[in-house]
């Protein structure tokens, strides 16, 4: 190759396919080298520049790489591949919206640039945006048919918003062409226990449970097809053994707790749930600066209520006629909801204390030793509810009421209009039987906390249109 360059010295193509050369080859100094000593040579080669921009990002020189092609583009406009690079550099700076700018327009200037399509799509399920990513993946897909990335983050795309048939197209095709990781083997077992026949999706769920014996993830995913086929004692049984390894069971305990229920076993699923040992209901301690909770709920209903993210977001899941944000607590927030990550903590740092002695039950033995705090509000207009449904990232979730309708009746089916009900199953597995519920009927101020894998819903608000509003949260480990 070098030999190539000696006799085409004077030609650039020459020195472009050295340095591709090169950086196939993972000679990263070396392509450094030659492309500095190239660019300086051919000054005007445009693939020599963005060669070079290229091998100075992917040496973490952001900089000058960024100042290299933004030259480029001032001189030549219309060159889609470094506004590819420049989004690249920038995502790697976390710089996200400069990113998604420059891959548009590298995209609008070269519709077919797969790679500008495909980062993109990356990005807007990065930020949630998730109708922008879906034309993002399908666009990706229809330059280059078998991209694997692709077809697996639209799949767990389509699984995130209930299209479980959709997604078994697109996870099927992807396990065709490479062996799957882990979080789309889960996906896809979902989606196939969920989206065909159970027969199926057993069968389909067996398989990939043989590809990932290993993956904690995947278990539990297992499990969920186990119990959805009613094989309930080998749920238990591989329940028991995720207890045993995971860092963090929130999962396993909350599908233990459901299939011991649905095989008659009431009292141990009551006593796994341990909800008279676990929840924790208190009024929020009053956060600094606001000389009353009232005037601070009603700081922070507004603050939500005028929160750029409060919309009907299609990936949750189990939330009915109802709004949500995302997420509050992103380390710049301000006023009331500052306030209010404040107080969560604080009652947090007193509960862990208060249970991490309790002994003979797999929660306080999982009490991480760091963690992050995460929070959304949701907003019920009449008739919103949440179903029963559970946390599994988290060791510890919770509930705090800003606002709350006044003087609620009992329904006609005897449930208490507006309460928080703990106990029930996730929605999705369909269960018959359950332990006794636990009813918690809140006020403005009320903060309840409760372990992630408890299942907890919302009972609807029928006889007044005003607004339920709460932030809900979770304790992550780290």
């Amino acid at each position: 190759m070098k030999r190539a360059v000696l006799t085409g010295a004077n030609d650039p193509n020459a020195h472009a396919q050295l340095i591709s050369d090169l950086l196939a080859r993972n000679k990263l100094s070396a392509a450094e080298t030659a492309s500095r000593k190239a660019v300086k040579k051919f000054p005007d080669h445009v693939p020599l520049h963005l060669l070079r921009a290229q091998i100075l990002g992917q040496s973490g020189k952001f900089q000058p790489a960024r100042h290299l092609l933004q030259k480029l583009v001032t001189r030549t406009p219309d060159i889609a591949p470094a506004y590819t690079l420049l989004g690249i550099i920038d995502s790697e700076q976390g710089l996200d919206d400069d990113a998604i700018a420059n891959f548009e327009t590298a995209l609008r200037l070269a519709p077919n640039d797969c790679q500008a399509s495909y980062f993109a799509a990356s990005l807007y399920l990065k930020a949630m945006a998730d109708d922008k990513a879906e034309r993002a993946l399908k666009r990706t897909l229809e330059i280059s048919p078998d991209h694997v990335d692709a077809l697996k983050n639209l799949g767990e795309l389509m699984v995130k918003t209930n299209r479980y048939e959709d997604a078994v197209g697109y996870l099927r095709r992807a396990m065709s062409l490479t062996r799957i990781d882990d979080q789309s083997a889960v996906c896809l077992i979902l989606a196939e226990t969920i989206g065909n026949d159970l027969a199926t999706g057993l069968e389909a769920a067996r398989h990939l449970y043989a590809m990932h014996p290993e993956s904690i993830g995947v278990r539990e995913a297992y499990v969920f097809a186990l119990i959805r086929c009613g094989e309930l004692e080998a749920a238990i049984r591989l329940c028991d053994e995720i207890i045993a390894e995971a860092r963090n069971p929130t999962t396993a305990i909350a599908y233990k707790a459901s299939a011991l229920a649905e095989s008659g076993h009431e009292e141990r699923a009551s006593e796994l749930l341990a909800m008279d040992r676990f929840v924790a209901e208190e009024v929020l301690p009053l956060p600094d600066g606001w000389d009353s909770i009232e005037t601070f709920n009603e700081a922070l209903v507004s603050e939500i209520c005028n929160h750029e993210t409060l919309a009907d977001h299609a990936a949750n899941r189990s939330l009915k006629n109802a709004s949500d944000t995302l997420e509050l607590f992103t380390g710049d927030e301000t006023g009331a909801i500052k306030g209010l990550r404040e107080a969560i903590h604080a009652s947090v740092e007193t509960y862990i204390p208060a249970i991490a002695e309790e002994e003979g039950h797999p929660f306080p033995e999982a009490v991480p030793s760091d963690f992050r705090l995460e929070a959304w509000a949701n907003v019920y207009p009449r008739s919103g509810r949440q179903l029963s449904h559970f946390h599994p990232e988290a060791w510890l979730s919770g509930v705090y009421y800003p606002k709350m309708p006044a003087n609620l009746p009992v329904n006609d089916a005897g449930a208490q209009e507006g309460a928080l009900e703990l106990g029930r199953s996730y929605y999705r597995l369909k269960m018959s039987n359950d332990v006794a519920t636990r009813e918690i009927l809140p006020a403005p101020g009320t903060l309840v906390m409760f372990p992630a894998f408890t299942g907890h819903c919302t009972v609807p608000i029928t006889s007044t249109d005003e607004t339920r509003i709460s932030v809900a949260f979770n304790i992550v480990p780290a």
